[in-house]
């Protein structure tokens, strides 16, 4: 893909991204403005984690409308995936490197928790049930996508290498796109995480940790065998953003939420650092249009 392509990619991307920040922070001042508004969510079953779930809040727990701490949680993960995502594409624009590029498409897959917003608000006006189990399966589906492209940014740093990084990232959203479509979901429960509850809920969490090891084992397997100091970073990145979004996608205690925004930063952070060491290997495989993951201070052509 030339330069100018990729650039309106990451407009439209970025565009996207603004616009669903935009929607969820609409959905959190109208919630927080129209109590009467927001009264059906304080009765949604919580559900601080996998596998665990517990009656609504009562008395002054229920006060403190914990819906609202999980939509700002979403919104502030959207809003810190944005940022990273354009971040990690000046590394990608400037190394060409293939690894880059898909931790950049790991980064946008999380404005799209932002989604949870308006879902919560069409909950609560009544307005349509299939609309929000829409917007919960495209949130399922993100998560996946940001999943899978981890993997693909660790393969490259194992070198295993792609001709085509767009067409393959096309292909890793398509198949997230069909996982977050065909996964059951059970429309009567909507849970306090402001999603429905799942009804394999052993099997997605089951494939999310299982890419979530494979993503941090992939830069860790590079890191030990090309000894490749930017790879290490990228895999306690990898821990580091997989612990950050679990904490943020459930309905947890403010405390809880907020060290996951904490966890998230800080992934966000060092895999910036990685996308930045990211230079294509001298040997013509820059010309061939792929790249991998090498410290800059290993090669000499790095800027």
């Amino acid at each position: 893909m030339q330069m100018p392509s990729r650039r309106a990619v990451l407009t439209v991307a970025a565009c996207i991204s603004f616009l669903l920040c935009a929607a969820a922070a609409a959905a959190l001042v109208l919630l927080l403005t129209s109590p009467r508004l927001a009264s059906p969510l304080a009765d949604l079953s919580t559900h601080p984690w996998w596998f665990v779930y517990g009656d609504a809040p009562r008395g002054a727990a229920a006060a403190k409308q914990p819906f609202t701490w999980v939509i700002g949680a979403a919104l502030l993960c959207a809003l810190l995936g944005s940022a990273a995502a354009l971040r990690a594409y000046r590394s990608a624009s400037r190394t060409g490197s293939g690894a880059a590029l898909f931790l950049c498409a790991a980064f946008f897959a999380l404005s799209v928790e932002a989604l949870r917003g308006p879902a919560a608000l069409v909950i609560a006006r009544g307005s349509s049930i299939t609309a929000a189990m829409v917007m919960t399966r495209a949130v399922y589906a993100a998560r996946f996508a940001g999943q899978l492209a981890l993997l693909a940014a660790g393969l490259h740093a194992l070198e295993m290498k792609y001709r085509r990084n767009v067409v393959l990232l096309g292909i890793l959203i398509v198949v997230s796109l069909a996982i977050g479509i065909y996964i059951p979901m059970d429309r009567t429960a909507y849970l306090a995480s402001l999603t429905f509850k799942l009804g394999d809920e052993q099997g997605v969490w089951f494939a999310d940790l299982a890419l979530g090891i494979l993503a941090a084992a992939s830069f860790a397997g590079a890191a030990f065998t090309h000894r490749n100091r930017s790879a290490g970073i990228a895999a306690g990145a990898c821990a580091l953003l997989f612990a950050g979004r679990q904490m943020l996608s459930f309905s947890g205690p403010p405390a809880s939420l907020a060290a996951g925004a904490g966890l998230l930063a800080a992934g966000l952070t060092a895999a910036i650092t990685a996308a930045d060491r990211m230079t294509p290997r001298a040997g013509g495989v820059k010309a061939r249009g792929t790249a991998v993951m090498e410290d800059d201070a290993a090669d000499p052509t790095a800027p």
